[in-house]
């Protein structure tokens, strides 16, 4: 009976086995790593904020050293310094197909096909619209893996400025090691393909597994904010805008001879009939120009509405007679 026993013994540890392996792979089945929590947060954010579909096709994870993450960046990508906890900053790359694709669909409901060509710079405004989208997708992000190494890869991290090149970005990126997260990404429906990039600094080891729940408690909070609107971003922008009031034709030797001090005739002036002049020259709208709240205004003309001129200001005491 002792060998019978014996000989069994290995069958049972087989079968066993087998159980255990199915019980590991069901729970990993179901764990929430750090790519799930990106899937997942990138299609919730973008049908969310946009009605956009975005779906993550690869994401690919890999650790660097902290002098070498200079080389991951490209030039020609929306480049952004991600402000984070403790002053150690992260960064954050959309390429332009991206980019102009939430652009698209925040301005005209809708993305179009790649055009092709050579992709434009990216500008401020960029990065002011694009803002929100970054800032949600790692607050969800965040909020989701199992491991709290994961949750602290993610956790207080947002949109704090735009940067020029790939090597300012790496100049204020400290750390020794940082974990490169790529995200290949689907743009409605296979119109469009584009990439996001995130370059975080790996948590300290020994604050990683207990952070403390003021952190949480922030994390939390910033979670649970609603991400700016598109017009909250536009008008949080600083534009220049050049105004003219009258147009002046003289000949070109008089011009030569203009000098400080000369007095030119503005008599055809009028302040309903500004013009909002285009950065390349032309007309861009027209409208009045006026005051709000002690500051110069401009309201703009819709250009098939019929200009009336003002009406005439009464003088104190004096019904019908209007200031010249």
């Amino acid at each position: 009976m002792g060998q019978a026993r014996q000989n069994s013994d290995p069958g049972e540890g087989s079968v066993l086995r087998r159980k255990t392996d199915r019980g590991r792979a069901s729970h990993q089945a179901r764990a929430m790593t750090l790519a799930k929590s990106l899937r997942l947060g990138l299609a919730k954010v973008a049908d969310e904020l946009f009605d956009l579909a975005l779906a993550a096709l690869a994401i690919r994870v890999a650790e660097v050293a902290g002098d070498e993450v200079q080389d991951h960046f490209d030039a020609q990508h929306l480049l952004i310094l991600l402000d984070g906890p403790d002053g150690r900053p992260a960064a954050a790359a959309l390429d332009p197909l991206l980019v102009g694709a939430l652009i698209q669909q925040q301005t005209m409901a809708q993305v179009l096909p790649d055009a092709g060509g050579d992709p434009r710079p990216m500008t401020d405004t960029d990065a002011a619209i694009t803002a929100p989208f970054v800032n949600a997708l790692i607050s969800r992000a965040a909020a989701l893996p199992d491991a709290p190494t994961d949750k602290r890869l993610l956790a207080g991290y947002a949109f704090g400025s735009r940067v020029d090149t790939p090597r300012l970005l790496s100049l204020a990126l400290e750390a020794q090691a940082y974990r490169l997260i790529t995200l290949t990404v689907d743009i409605a429906g296979g119109l469009r393909q584009g990439q996001i990039l995130f370059c975080m600094p790996e948590p300290d080891d020994a604050t990683a597994q207990h952070p403390t729940a003021q952190e949480g408690q922030e994390a939390a909070s910033r979670a649970e904010q609603r991400p700016a609107t598109l017009s909250e971003s536009v008008l949080a922008l600083d534009v220049a805008l050049d105004i003219a009031l009258a147009r002046l034709r003289m000949p070109l030797a008089k011009l030569g001879r203009l000098q400080v001090g000369d007095l030119l005739d503005l008599n055809g002036a009028r302040f309903d009939r500004a013009e909002v002049l285009r950065p390349g020259g032309g007309t861009l709208a027209r409208g009045m120009l006026g005051q709000l709240d002690g500051c110069r205004a401009l309201r703009i003309v819709p250009p098939n509405r019929r200009r009336r001129p003002p009406p005439p200001r009464q003088r104190p005491g004096g019904a019908g007679s209007a200031r010249a």
